[in-house]
């Protein structure tokens, strides 16, 4: 009884909770789109780019009393917990969607089973994710995981040139201009599709000063290549690498 879980921080030992052998994580399944053609018998596919949320379920021994009020804070970080680890890969952490029902069983007469049956979103994602600092362009950044990464990317720029500042993701540039850059310091958030120019901490949507579509300056499994113009004077990569 080796294997252990981390939630949000706390491993499954705080709890008197040993595991049974965990599994590798599930590869999420991409959605496929069934298209009927007129005249044609057989129905085209159409891959869409979007991945199910995948059920794993874990199995767990209470191996001392639940007394206490163990239990109850036993379930409270189950069922409240947001990023998982598994001891079988403890580099990456999986995102919680949700958590079925738990009803512990006797196993002799002092153990309890619990079958802890989980929904996770599709990615996993690693654990380090340590921004990377740039200060000559071209820089090239290799990525790890085996499905495109939607990073932060922050900006420093001379708010003192005239025009506009050009950053450019494996071909696909984005035109900054001089009205979003008064403070030094864009930030360009794919996860959430905003950019915005920071002071203070204080970040202020300014994409409406910006052109190109920059919700495409992903990062794709192996090389990635990224440049900029002379407006930039460093680029920090928060790469938020994942895995199917």
């Amino acid at each position: 009884m080796r294997n252990w879980i981390e939630i949000d921080g706390k491993t499954s030992r705080n709890f008197g909770l040993a595991m049974a052998r965990l599994p590798l994580w599930t590869a999420a399944a991409e959605t496929v789109e069934n298209i009927t053609l007129p005249g044609v018998a057989v129905e085209m596919d159409r891959h869409t780019g979007q991945y199910q949320d995948f059920n794993l379920t874990l199995t767990g021994y209470l191996t001392r009393p639940p007394m206490c009020g163990d239990f109850p804070k036993l379930i409270d970080w189950l069922q409240n917990g947001k990023q998982l680890v598994m001891s079988t890969q403890p580099q990456i952490y999986g995102v919680i969607r949700k958590v079925g029902q738990i009803t512990p069983k006797r196993i002799g007469t002092r153990a309890n089973e619990i079958q802890i049956p989980f929904t996770f979103k599709p990615f996993k994602y690693t654990r380090e994710n340590i921004p990377e600092t740039f200060d000559t362009s071209p820089a090239y950044i290799h990525v790890w995981g085996n499905v495109y990464c939607e990073p932060v990317y922050r900006l420093t720029v001379d708010p003192e040139l005239t025009g506009a500042a050009l950053f450019t993701v494996n071909g696909e540039t984005i035109t900054i201009l001089n009205p979003a850059i008064q403070t030094g310091t864009v930030v360009i958030d794919i996860p959430r599709r905003k950019i915005y120019m920071e002071e203070n901490g204080v970040l202020t949507i300014v994409q409406t000063y910006t052109t190109g579509d920059f919700w495409k300056l992903v990062l794709v499994p192996g090389s990635n290549t990224i440049s900029w113009n002379s407006h930039v004077t460093a680029v920090s990569v928060t790469v938020n690498e994942r895995w199917l």
